[in-house]
């Protein structure tokens, strides 16, 4: 069997690539309450030629409107023998289906990986488009962290994202 022709692949050619490469701790101070993960200020590739994406100290911004994959692979540290949970949010709202729970167990490092799509439409989140009443292209993807029954805190020990555009 051939490979397909990359021709097939040219509407998914649009994508960001980054990674927080230095340790950064998010504390949670509250159990069962949900906190952004800190990222650490993103060190990015910058691998996306259309401006697809921007990225903040802990957001990703989708330009434009469409669907895309996430991938985020997270190493992480923090307190032992404990339970974490962590979701994406797309422009305020909780991502339900990309709620992942892990749990530790002694002093070591844990990967956690996750993969969704999703799709970014005009929205008035942004403060400027909303008090004019028109629409904003501009999507804000971030990641939430919690302790359902304690308090501790999570450290990105590393991380990288891939985000594709795929149409």
């Amino acid at each position: 069997m051939s490979p397909a022709p990359i021709s097939q692949f040219q509407r998914q050619l649009n994508y960001y690539y980054g990674a927080t490469q230095s340790r950064v701790t998010t504390t949670l101070s509250s159990a069962g309450v949900w906190e952004y993960l800190d990222l650490g200020g993103i060190v990015s590739t910058p691998v996306d030629a259309k401006g697809n994406m921007t990225t903040g100290s802990n957001v990703f911004n989708s330009i434009s409107v469409g669907w895309y994959r996430c991938q985020a692979i997270f190493t992480f540290s923090g307190s032992a023998n404990a339970v974490y949970q962590i979701i994406a949010e797309l422009n305020g709202n909780e991502l339900l289906y990309t709620k992942t729970q892990f749990s530790t167990k002694g002093a070591n490092f844990w990967e956690v990986q996750m993969g969704f799509l999703y799709h970014a439409d005009y929205n008035s989140r942004s403060s400027l488009q909303s008090s004019k009443g028109m629409l904003s292209s501009i999507s804000n993807l971030k990641f939430k962290v919690q302790r359902p029954s304690a308090t501790g805190y999570l450290s990105i020990e590393n991380a990288t994202y891939t985000i594709i555009k795929i149409d």
